[in-house]
């Protein structure tokens, strides 16, 4: 694992110098005269997001006079590549806020600080899910916490779809029920990159494997599951060509009856299509209802101020600060208090979206999710064009699995 993070971080060397981020703040392990210590949080959060954290750091900045907290924006595309150049030069900062499914990817990299002492002592550490709480560990030891979630769901077309179907036989049976001239049954994103992987992942887990057993039976059927209904023309063929967004558009136009998204489709919803009548629903199980989890994590940098960044932290985590906050994100929140909030108990939408979360977990890939992702995509791909059969197609996907693992 050493040779792999050292080529790693190689490689994001000669992807170029790191870039200058874009505060002028003082950076996070200095302190003023007057006392008060400066950490430094890199985010790579634009619009509505920024400003709620905004808004946060300044309330907590407020709050108190032993911590300030300065925030540094650093572009989504090269958030990741900065973060783990900064380790190779000291330079990480006391606070970044990443992927939730990209902490043990910089755990494994030795660019986060172990939180597992903060975590044990604090109050709250068992209101976060066990399967969440995996995603953020390597080795049992803690590098980060979930400040909000979100998965993908179901989302169907009450005009089209009488009862949305909760097993793959249902999946299949309502999908060709619902195809006509005009639009398919149903539509997920194949598409060759992490958005058709974070599509089919739910259908692999469901049948009770994972990547490391991909070429199983249950992998078989879980990708067989997804060529029949492409076959049988009740899922378009366009699908390895689609990206989430694209499968989104064509519901909302009334092209699909049921597609794969998240919560941030409903604002689009809303205002572009405020006659469709839809609903969301688990995505159909095999075994079990299942989904991805997404979002984002807080973790500190290696070599951080950890007093004053837990003091961040814990405080942003409180059960209220932390309910605030995801409501004016419009993801979810990770702790079960913020759940059980009627905010989000007493709306059918959010509550299937609490369900779905508290039963999901994410990748937990950590050094091999860029991989793993193209391993799944591949097949998918090689599977739903006819490139090769969905047998050939995840014993391929299992091999190359194996040879990374030994």
């Amino acid at each position: 694992m050493k040779h792999k993070v050292f080529f790693l971080l190689i490689s994001v060397m000669l992807m170029g110098i790191l870039a200058a981020c874009s505060s002028e703040e003082t950076s996070g392990n200095n302190s003023k005269e007057s006392g008060t210590q400066s950490i430094e949080l890199w985010h790579y959060f634009e619009g509505n997001l920024k400003d709620v954290l905004e808004d946060n750091v300044t309330k907590y900045n407020e709050s108190q006079d032993k911590v300030e907290v300065k925030l540094t924006f650093v572009p989504y595309g090269e958030l990741n590549n900065q973060l783990l150049i900064s380790g190779t030069n000291d330079a990480t900062p006391d606070l970044v806020i990443t992927g939730i499914n990209e902490v043990q990817l910089f755990a494994e990299s030795g660019v986060l600080e172990d939180m597992t002492a903060n975590v044990e002592e604090w109050e709250n550490n068992d209101q976060i899910t066990e399967d969440i709480m995996d995603i953020h560990k390597v080795d049992d030891n803690v590098y980060g916490l979930p400040i909000k979630t979100n998965a993908i769901v179901m989302f169907y077309n009450k005009d089209m779809v009488e009862e949305p179907p909760t097993t793959w036989e249902e999946l299949k049976k309502t999908a060709a029920d619902a195809t006509d001239g005009k639009q398919t049954g149903f539509l997920a994103s194949a598409h060759n990159s992490q958005q058709g992987t974070a599509s089919w992942i739910p259908f692999l887990i469901s049948a009770g494997e994972d990547i490391t057993t991909i070429g199983s039976d249950g992998g078989k059927e879980a990708l067989q599951l997804w060529k029949d209904m492409v076959d049988e023309g009740s899922m378009s063929s366009e699908a390895v060509n689609k990206t989430i967004m694209d499968a989104q558009v064509d519901f909302q136009n009334g092209n699909t009856a049921m597609t794969l998204t998240g919560p941030w489709f409903i604002p689009e919803l809303e205002a572009n299509a405020p006659d469709l009548n839809w609903g969301v629903a688990e995505i159909p199980k095999d075994e079990k209802h299942v989904s991805l989890v997404g979002g984002e994590s807080i973790s500190m940098g290696k070599g951080a101020n950890k007093e004053a960044a837990w003091d961040f932290i814990s405080w942003f985590l409180e059960p209220e600060n932390h309910f605030e906050y995801a409501k004016a994100t419009g993801d979810f929140p990770a702790l079960e208090d913020a759940f059980n909030e009627p905010y989000f108990q007493d709306d059918p939408v959010k509550q299937v979206f609490v369900n779905v979360i508290k039963s999901s977990s994410g990748y937990g890939w950590g050094e091999n999710q860029g991989d793993f992702n193209q391993i799944v995509y591949t097949a998918m791909q090689k599977a739903l064009t006819g490139e090769a059969t969905v047998e050939e197609a995840v014993t391929e996907a299992q091999q190359k699995v194996d040879q990374i693992l030994q």
